[in-house]
């Protein structure tokens, strides 16, 4: 049934919208390798127990080039650079960007997966597309004007996102969720090692920071990415990565649920389209 499929995507974006506001936290005071060399190899030690088995070990074994790229392209870069952007643009414009994931994916699966597209889902893409627009027209005219390099940053990272994602479902579709997690992890937090530890911060970071930097590693990567898997392996990784269209609007959720932002009518307009779009994509992909 797609319908639990579309409630499972909008339970991530609740979880990654929060997570642009944990990075906005920890990344000044851990810096954006330090943080993620802990996001991602304390989320590799939650799952270890869980993948010693001789039945995972024989799976990395066979698997171990592609769960190297999917650490590269899914965790250690975008991880990373969307640390990096989180220093200089808010939580809210940061998840914008990310937001161009589904656009890319479907442009990177045409061109090298030889994906097709239909056309209720290019509609759906479109039509999502334009409520981010609606929603973030204010923010798109105060960065444009600067930071570009941060912005840039941030394409990159879906980029990597887009094309894990497809990677994922055309080699590693017969492994559980809990296998692809662990290996993308496993090589990702290996990647990190050596940055991470040059760059760590030379005075402790605050309670806050620790706290949030656990919420990205426990909350944003472990649980969200088993659940994420679970569902690239149903819809495919077009319907999937809709959800970083969601996204959004748990960030701007999350602002004024906490910080006390306001929200406006032009930002609720925003929001049914964007669900509207985004349910078009979703209900008109068949399982997978």
């Amino acid at each position: 049934m797609q319908l639990i499929y579309f409630i499972g995507l909008i339970i991530l974006a609740a979880i990654w919208g929060a997570s642009f506001l944990f990075m906005r936290v920890a990344s000044p005071e851990f810096g954006p390798f330090a943080l993620n060399l802990i996001r991602i190899t304390g989320a590799a030690l939650i799952l270890l127990p869980l993948c010693l088995k001789p039945d995972f070990r024989q799976t990395l074994k066979k698997y171990w080039s592609h769960f190297m790229l999917l650490g590269a392209t899914n965790y250690a870069i975008p991880f990373t650079l969307f640390s990096y952007t989180s220093l200089t643009l808010n939580s809210g414009f940061t998840s914008l960007i990310n937001a161009t994931t589904p656009i890319l994916t479907a442009v990177i699966g045409v061109s090298f997966f030889q994906n097709k597209i239909q056309v209720k889902q290019i509609i759906g893409l479109l039509l999502a597309f334009l409520g981010i627009y609606i929603v973030s027209i204010q923010s798109l005219s105060l960065y444009l004007n600067g930071t570009l390099l941060a912005i840039f940053a941030g394409l990159i990272a879906t980029s990597g996102y887009g094309y894990s994602l497809l990677h994922a479902k055309k080699y590693l579709h017969e492994l559980k969720a809990l296998e692809m997690t662990a290996g993308g992890l496993f090589f990702g937090g290996l990647y990190l090692i050596i940055p991470g530890v040059i760059y760590w911060p030379q005075q402790i970071p605050s309670t806050q920071s620790w706290l949030s930097a656990f919420a990205l590693t426990i909350l944003c990567t472990v649980i969200a990415f088993l659940i994420f898997f679970q569902i690239i392996k149903k819809l495919g990784a077009l319907a999937s990565s809709t959800v970083t269209f969601l996204v959004p609007i748990f960030a701007i959720s999350w602002g004024v649920l906490l910080l006390n932002e306001t929200l406006s009518l032009q930002i609720i307009l925003g929001i049914i389209v964007i669900l509207t779009g985004t349910a078009l994509v979703v209900f008109s992909t068949k399982k997978q």
